[in-house]
């Protein structure tokens, strides 16, 4: 009898995020050895149940909800699910739905996978969540960690911390996954290209990275490419920092991109910068963002800030460059070598893309994850194929169309709030100039699955 498997994230599936994709990538992997379901939160435009490469996607409605309602109303689903579906696994991304996993394997005799990207106690101290649910959720973080069968680790560094934490035995190391991008045709501008994927979020060393620009903006023309969802009122304090700055006229704010729009993108980047600060979550935690690997396959440099993981795991000068928090001088003398330094730009671009293609890939990620399966369940995986990933024409036409809703109402609202910022101040950007055509590509293009 086929063992099934239930994959479970408290994550919008299909969007633009690196944890929904993780989420495909995971159903790919699982798909290929056992029956699965997958159970994630259902916003507009998602349907409620369909089949994608074999495994069905169950979407629980948490639209105008708060979070606390969202957790609630995830777990209520999460329960149902369990008790009719006969799982041999239940393998859980964050303790939203893990902590119900936890509390009911024993009755109902499945084992339990934690999948750690980052721990939610980290991400959260950055958030605007009450002190009272903050210390809720890392409770039961913490009992998801103690109760769970098994717990992944995306970094040497977190597998170091959780067996300081007397949990080693359990946990096991399986490096971060992205999809390796095709060698991308550069397309040469007389402007100095830099990309920063990502929401501002509170772990990044978002003032160094500022002022690190501020520097380059006297020496070269240059302009920062922003890809990704950021919250609007956050968003509008950025905006309003830049212009402090004098720096808002180099800015130019994408909102998410996904696929094929991604890729136009990397073609024009020259560098790509993953800033980060000196948090728990970068330094004790061990958290190598997915971000910086998808960028690096796409065979473009990256500067970053080195941290334990990522020292470990990359070579300095050869696959990346690297500054310490807090630093901008230094991080401004890294961007500018890669800009005055055509060898360089081409030697660390080269060797990263290598280095993600040999580790963080699809392939050896997938044969990881079913050899700690097969440890797991007790069974053979010889004559699995852990080979190729699936093609776009696998991919059906309404799960395009829903994530392009996805991601074009993220685009609107992203674009929206920066206008209205730089009008309020009468700054005038890249981004005012793009918004109709950014509008009109989120209705008129179709996206394509990224992995």
């Amino acid at each position: 009898m086929e063992n099934k498997v239930l994959i479970v994230s408290f994550e919008c599936v299909p969007n633009a995020s690196y944890m929904a994709t993780k989420v495909l990538m995971l159903t790919d992997c699982l798909r290929r050895a056992f029956s699965v379901d997958v159970l994630t939160l259902k916003y507009e435009g998602l349907a409620h149940l369909e089949k994608w490469l074999g495994a069905r996607i169950y979407r629980v409605p948490v639209e105008n909800m708060t979070l606390k309602e969202r957790i609630s109303s995830f777990r209520r689903a999460l329960s149902r699910q369990l008790e009719g579906g006969m799982y041999d696994v239940v393998h859980f991304t964050d303790p939203f739905g893990g902590l119900v996993a936890c509390n009911m394997k024993d009755d109902y005799g499945f084992y339990t996978i934690y999948d750690v990207y980052s721990l939610s106690s980290w991400d959260l101290k950055f958030s605007s969540v009450s002190q009272s649910l903050y210390n809720q959720l890392k409770e039961e973080e913490s009992t998801c960690l103690i109760k769970v069968d098994r717990i992944f680790v995306p970094s040497a560094t977190m597998l170091e911390y959780f067996s300081n934490k007397g949990l080693g035995d359990k946990t096991r190391f399986i490096p971060g996954v992205v999809r390796l991008h095709k060698k991308l045709e550069k397309i040469q501008e007389e402007t100095f290209n830099i990309l920063y994927m990502g929401s501002f979020s509170g772990w990044e060393d978002i003032d160094t990275f500022f002022n690190a620009i501020k520097r380059l903006k006297r020496q070269k023309k240059i302009q920062v490419i922003v890809v990704g969802f950021t919250q609007p009122e956050r968003l509008g304090e950025i905006v309003s920092r830049l212009q402090k700055l004098g720096i808002d006229d180099v800015f130019r704010f994408e909102g998410p991109r996904y696929g094929s729009e991604l890729e136009d993108i990397f073609k024009r980047t020259d560098v790509g910068v993953v800033p980060l600060n000196d948090s728990n979550r970068n330094i004790i935690g061990g958290v190598i963002p997915l971000k910086m690997l998808d960028i690096m396959s796409a065979g473009i440099p990256v500067v970053t800030t080195l941290t334990p993981a990522i020292e470990s795991a990359f070579k300095n000068g050869e696959e990346l460059l690297l500054y310490n928090a807090g630093d901008s001088n230094t991080l401004f003398a890294q961007i500018l070598a890669i800009a005055e330094h055509q060898e360089l730009k081409e030697m660390v671009g080269e060797n990263g893309r290598r280095k993600i293609e040999m580790e963080f890939s699809g392939e050896p990620w997938r044969k990881r994850i079913l050899v700690y399966y097969s440890e797991l369940l007790d069974i053979s995986i010889d004559n699995i194929s852990i080979a190729g990933e699936w093609e776009e024409s696998e991919t059906r036409e309404m799960f395009v169309k829903e994530l392009q809703h996805v991601v074009s109402r993220q685009r609107e609202t992203t674009t929206s709030t920066t206008n209205r910022k730089m009008k309020r101040r009468g700054s005038h950007t890249t981004t005012t100039t793009k918004t109709k055509k950014i509008k009109r590509s989120a209705q008129e293009d179709t996206f394509k699955i990224k992995r």
